[in-house]
């Protein structure tokens, strides 16, 4: 027997859908987060690769020394660091290309690779599939829901668990929620 579920749900009420008698799971932030990262290392290695085609890189060796009290330079090692750029109209393409993934997978197929594999599901407030206008504003609030961009969705995270709707900015503004399939 099933013990009964104490995760936060959304009964949606007579003012966003009458007719719909869905209860939407809205308790799934470790599903969410293993999807951001998934997501995070596909544009990571994405962009690595669009740099090393229309961008710039390189591969700094530098040698660190030092003096000893006999006044002799010791090599103390070596130390490879890879610089990678994408600027321009090749940056302004690759961000564009994210964008319109985020946007076109949720609206079309109601999430991300990364979130159906982990069988979550982007929906508006009464249960149903969003819309391109949902998406999209759901979608440019991650320049906010993003930062600080050294830890990346670090705000969204923080929006996301001070509400019972586990709705970061974006799902706020935009009316939706991320729901377990």
């Amino acid at each position: 027997m099933n013990a009964p579920s104490t995760s936060p749900v959304i009964q949606p009420s007579a003012t966003l859908d009458a007719a719909s008698t869905q209860t939407l799971n809205v308790n799934a932030i470790g599903r969410r987060i293993s999807a951001g990262i998934i997501e995070l290392i596909i544009w990571f290695v994405l962009f690595i690769i669009a740099s090393q085609i229309f961008g710039s890189h390189d591969v700094l060796k530098t040698v660190s020394t030092t003096t000893n009290s006999a006044g002799q330079t010791v090599n103390q090692g070596q130390k490879l660091t890879y610089q990678s750029n994408l600027s321009g109209v090749p940056m302004l393409i690759f961000s564009l290309t994210v964008l319109a993934y985020y946007v076109l997978l949720e609206w079309l197929a109601g999430g991300t690779i990364s979130k159906l594999i982990l069988r979550l599901k982007v929906v508006g407030l009464n249960g149903q599939r969003i819309s391109l206008k949902q998406a999209l504003v759901r979608n440019l609030l991650r320049l906010i829901d993003d930062f600080p961009y050294f830890i990346p969705y670090l705000t969204g995270l923080i929006i996301l668990n001070a509400n019972t709707n586990k709705q970061r900015l974006g799902d706020k503004l935009a009316h939706t929620l991320v729901v377990r399939k």
